[in-house]
């Protein structure tokens, strides 16, 4: 079964945009300005043409994000990072859902191995609790699920309840 993602907001790509491209195009241009170099121009669209395939490939990697809960296995593809994990090592009744004002010690805190984006953050972090956990966050609102490994596994389905509930139909 399929579990629909929340979108990544227009805001976080204007702003992946703005961090790859527009920052990058600023300093060069401060740093001719400053140098009095010749060339503004033509540095400026070097620089340019350097970052927009970065920008390509981090809003090419935020749009291939699955959610799959199937053959008593959870696939979560997030960009680069995946993880796949039996259901049964779930501990779904400790699941709950997440909201900006309660994310607290279910928030990353450092990016171990991953993509960490204002408003798209995927692959593995290490949250404000101390305890690792694999994220597939495109939206504030989310469901913290631990395993019996200790770890937990923090996404943003597009509808949080039932995700919970084909969890918990899968592991039966």
């Amino acid at each position: 079964m399929d579990i629909d993602i929340t979108p990544v907001s227009s805001r976080t790509i204007i702003l992946t945009l703005l961090l790859t491209i527009g920052l990058p195009v600023v300093i060069a241009v401060a740093a001719m300005m400053a140098t009095r170099a010749d060339g503004m121009f033509r540095w400026t669209l070097v620089v340019a043409a350097f970052a927009a395939p970065v920008a390509a490939i981090l809003l090419w990697t935020m749009s291939r994000n699955e959610l799959r809960i199937s053959d008593g296995q959870l696939a979560i593809k997030a960009g680069f990072y995946g993880t796949r994990l039996p259901v049964s090592d779930l501990r779904v009744d400790e699941a709950h859902t997440l909201s900006p004002r309660d994310a607290g010690e279910h928030a990353a805190r450092w990016r171990q191995n991953g993509i960490g984006l204002p408003g798209y953050q995927a692959g593995w972090f290490k949250l404000r609790n101390g305890d690792r956990a694999f994220l597939l966050m495109t939206s504030p609102q989310g469901v913290a699920v631990p395993t019996r490994a200790g770890t937990w596994v923090v996404v943003s389905p597009a509808r949080p309840a039932e995700f919970l509930a084909a969890l918990a139909d899968e592991k039966g």
